[in-house]
């Protein structure tokens, strides 16, 4: 496992990037034909959602 420390900006960026780009990247991209990748990509975006909210004290 690794541990990193983002700015609360770099969470809210990559949120958005997966919201907002995310699903496009992966249907214009013909060279993604691994479902592990997905998973982990979502595992990565719950994760990035969770940290948000827990920072804003919703959690």
């Amino acid at each position: 496992m690794y541990a990193i420390d983002l700015t609360k900006s770099q969470v809210e960026n990559l949120i958005e990037f997966f919201e907002v780009n995310f699903i496009r990247s992966v249907r214009e991209d013909d060279g993604i034909d691994n479902m592990a990748y997905i998973v982990d990509m979502c595992h990565i975006y719950t994760k990035l959602k969770n940290a948000k909210e827990k920072s804003d004290g919703k959690n």
